[in-house]
């Protein structure tokens, strides 16, 4: 999946035309049917939706399942709620509400490892259950995490 992600990070990144779709119900039988869907990535709506951290949890291993990128609008651009999409294995983070280039700037950090960013946790989904050795998951994760500031 860490391919897939970074592939569709690369695309969004070079803005190429994508297609997508919002997400609302909380379930991961939707979520296996999306990911058979001819879509270049799905955004679970945490933010407008009755999404917790358990059906965001199932409905990602649903599409890492089809290899489908996912992302995840967080309800607000809080850590813990960054931290958790990113560790259940979402492809990148939608966060509502960005005002200024300074909160953009600390929203990025926080979606990646490292000094006042994410804290590491090898045990997630995203770190292959521990499977992936600690390097390999700083490569991925810098290569395949989107961020992207829905400005409002």
């Amino acid at each position: 999946m860490t391919e897939i992600a970074a592939d569709f990070r690369t695309r969004l990144r070079a803005r190429e035309p994508l297609l997508g779709v919002w997400m609302k119900t909380p379930s991961p039988i939707v979520a296996e049917v999306l990911g058979q869907a001819p879509l270049d990535c799905v955004c679970i709506d945490a933010e407008h939706a009755p999404f917790d951290r358990l059906a965001i949890d199932g409905c990602v291993a649903a599409f890492r399942a089809a290899s489908k990128p996912s992302l995840v609008r967080v309800p607000a651009a809080r850590e813990e709620h960054i931290l958790g999409a990113l560790d259940c294995g979402a492809s990148g983070v939608v966060i509502p509400h960005v005002t200024s280039a300074e909160e953009a700037a600390k929203i990025a950090k926080a979606s990646h490892y490292g000094a006042g960013g994410r804290g590491f946790a090898g045990s997630t989904r995203a770190a292959g259950y521990g499977a992936v050795g600690l390097g390999a998951h700083l490569k991925a994760s810098r290569a395949g995490t989107s961020v992207v500031a829905q400005i409002e």
